[in-house]
């Protein structure tokens, strides 16, 4: 799940810091890795790998046929998919949900600019390690963070990576046991960490075959809650902040949700988790069966985050928040006004009937982003119905000439033809990883999809967010019920739309 807090990013001096310089340059050496490396002779492999973790161990099975792969893998009771076929990048998620890729992210969101020799012009040698075994330092800067990447000095191989994300993680994958298959060297081991060993990651290639198997075709989504032919109303009321509370029944026991469409997934607090005896499976649990009103589903994965009940508004405690899945499941409608929540089968969703238009949608990530403006800026949001108020992002706000910082006052102001979502200039909200100061802004001309405000007030956060470890410059912020409560608004993540009805 996404979140707006994030730390400064910045590389700590070490004792092995202190480099000899050398006159080979990032292109020879990117180029001598490339050449080191080698290049796979064949054209369909069947790669089995093993990942140990703190929390258990997983089997990653990767199918390869030319370009199109797919890689299936098992955590326990736990499967997940993802996969490219004819250039169509898609992925599964434990509860079945198939979302297909638009290429919303950044081409070196992955990490990987400095294997590119088109990127050397760009990359800075630090020269020579002075202790054993001696490598090459190449350090890359980008919006991501920074990086070295440390190359044996005599085979050129790929010994570890560095990385400082732009959020203040940072992550460092050592390389080893290089093996040749059929034409490529291979690091038969890697290991991932980042300071804490609960998140450390030990990687094994068990095997690495030739195999001339077919690579599956992008698979159906799997639907999480059986539908009838009809709409279905659930269950749904507001608490006191304005949060939908859906109502579930998880494995007998009554629980509340809140409907958060800016949740990549189903979460529950792991305290309840356990108070309801479900399996868990490392940062997972399994409900063996879940109902909201009429709709009833089984094995049913959610993400354990702690403290995800204090999402819960004036007191009142949730066991979670309902996410991507519960939204993916089919046409989705929320009336915050009105406070209601239907589901609709597709075949009994007609838009063109009540003259609604769609939008564009993109759901990458899990997250519906749509497009929207704000001082005739053109940006991509978030809508969040756990959001309480619009957010823009810093770098957004820095393209919008004529926004202004709202006075110092605490009091809620109206706004004429706009919204205000009542906070004072400066203000602390809490996050899904502690909390973060946001400043208060005044922005002109907000147009969203049929909806235009001349003015209103916005929250910003004092840092560009980290979104979860995502790919911040994808998004320019969120739409937050202070928007979505004029309107009906519809998710369609299967076919990546979404539609908004003026709230009469």
């Amino acid at each position: 799940m996404f979140s707006v807090l994030m730390m400064a990013a910045a590389f700590v001096a070490s004792a092995d810091d202190q480099y000899t310089p050398t006159d080979v340059t990032a292109q020879q050496i990117v180029e001598k890795y490339h050449a080191a490396v080698g290049h796979v002779n064949g054209n369909s492999y069947l790669i089995v790998r093993r990942l140990v973790r703190a929390d258990g161990v997983e089997t990653a099975s990767t199918q390869i046929v030319g370009n199109d792969w797919v890689e299936i893998d098992q955590r326990g009771p736990i499967t997940t998919l993802e996969g490219s076929s004819n250039g169509q990048s898609w992925w599964q998620d434990a509860n079945g949900t198939v979302l297909l890729e638009s290429g919303i992210h950044h081409p070196d969101s992955d990490g990987q600019y400095w294997l590119d020799p088109d990127n050397a012009a760009s990359m800075r040698v630090l020269g020579l390690t002075q202790t054993e075994p001696r490598e090459y330092v190449v350090e890359t800067t980008t919006a991501d963070g920074k990086q070295r990447a440390y190359f044996d000095a005599q085979t050129f191989l790929l010994d570890r990576v560095d990385r400082t994300g732009s959020d203040g993680s940072n992550v460092v994958r050592e390389y080893s046991d290089y093996r040749p298959v059929d034409g490529e060297m291979v690091a038969f081991r890697t290991r991932d960490s980042d300071g804490n060993a609960a998140d450390d990651v030990d990687e094994q290639i068990v095997s690495f075959t030739e195999n001339q198997s077919v690579v599956p075709a992008i698979p159906s989504s799997r639907l999480l809650f059986a539908l009838p032919d009809t709409l279905v109303v659930l269950p749904v009321s507001m608490d006191e902040g304005g949060q939908l509370i859906v109502h579930a029944t998880i494995s007998g026991h009554s629980a509340d949700f809140v409907l958060d469409s800016g949740a990549d997934g189903l979460t529950i607090d792991p305290g309840v988790a356990r108070n309801f005896g479900l399996q868990e499976v490392g940062g997972e649990a399994v409900a063996s069966d879940v109902s909201i009103g009429s709709l009833r589903a089984h094995n049913v994965v959610f993400d354990l985050v702690h403290e995800v009940g204090e999402f819960g508004q004036l007191g009142q405690s949730v066991a979670g928040l309902m996410g991507c899945d519960f939204f993916a499941n089919a046409i989705v409608s929320v009336d915050l006004k009105n406070k209601e929540v239907k589901m609709y089968p597709r075949s009994s969703f007609n838009p063109s009937v009540a003259g609604i238009q769609p939008m564009a949608m993109d759901v990458d990530d899990c997250l519906p982003r749509v497009p929207a403006s704000f001082g005739g800026v053109t940006g991509s949001f978030v809508v969040d119905t756990g959001g309480f108020a619009t957010m823009l992002f810093p770098g957004y706000l820095g393209k919008i000439h004529n926004a202004w910082q709202s006075p110092d006052t605490p009091e809620a102001y109206a706004v004429s033809g706009g919204y205000s979502v009542g906070l004072g200039a400066e203000s602390t909200i809490f996050g899904v990883n502690g909390n973060v100061a946001v400043k208060t802004y005044d922005v002109p001309d907000f147009s969203f999809g049929p909806a235009r405000f001349q003015t209103g007030e916005v929250l910003v956060p004092a840092i560009d967010p980290s979104f979860g470890g995502l790919d911040a410059r994808a998004y320019d912020g969120i739409i937050g019920r202070n928007v979505l409560l004029n309107y009906v608004v519809y998710f369609d993540y299967a076919d990546r739309l979404f539609f908004m009805q003026l709230n009469h």
